[in-house]
């Protein structure tokens, strides 16, 4: 199972804790894992916007069509612009993402499972190099210094060609979504990175 699954089961949490559920955290990412990764294709229901991009009527999304979808709806707009890559606006949407609680910090148990889905392949130390303070919730600052230290551009740039493009971050977010790993996007797994990185409404 991928490191990725745990923050797409943990981002999970908002939507069950306002319907009015208290459930168990590892409990609920089980859930969530086991419902993208188990469901066979013809038993997933296909959202409006799902069977839109699903070119090819598979009941999945490959990565050309994500990539489609991210290109002709603009979702990264925000984070390319004249000068190229915005890092500011790309970090305050990560710490939107790990801000599961939505207190405006990011504790210890929300840093393991973000940099664990976004930096799995980068060094990133531990939580305390990030909470500089050490007051157990991480600040805009501190994310700010270590964005510099994880070398955020260099984890989105996957041709190396030194800078990020529509499509390195369409690439890197098709990675982020597909939480059981198996290169292609079930319609849960869709939907909950929808929701959790675009602010875009879950079956919308």
């Amino acid at each position: 199972m991928s490191q990725r699954a745990g923050i797409i089961g943990l981002f999970a949490m908002p939507g069950l804790l306002l319907g009015g559920c208290a459930p168990d955290t590892g409990q609920q990412m089980d859930d969530v894992e086991a419902e993208a990764a188990e469901a066979p294709p013809t038993q997933r229901p296909t959202t409006t916007a799902f069977g839109q991009w699903d070119i090819n009527q598979d009941q999945s999304l490959q990565r050309d069509e994500f990539n489609g979808w991210s290109t002709d709806e603009g979702v990264f707009d925000d984070w390319i612009g004249d000068e190229g890559f915005d890092r500011e606006a790309f970090r305050e949407n990560v710490r939107e993402a790990w801000d599961v609680d939505g207190d405006g910090s990011i504790t210890e148990q929300e840093w393991q499972a973000g940099t664990q889905a976004l930096y799995p392949n980068a060094q990133v130390g531990t939580y305390v190099d990030w909470d500089v303070d050490g007051d157990g919730a991480l600040t805009q600052e501190e994310m700010a210094a270590a964005d510099e230290r994880v070398d955020i551009q260099g984890q989105l740039d996957a041709n190396g060609d030194g800078t990020v493009d529509q499509r390195d971050l369409g690439d890197f977010f098709f990675e982020v979504f597909d939480a059981n790993d198996d290169g292609q996007l079930d319609t849960t797994e869709w939907e909950v990175g929808r929701s959790t990185w675009f602010d875009d409404g879950m079956g919308m």
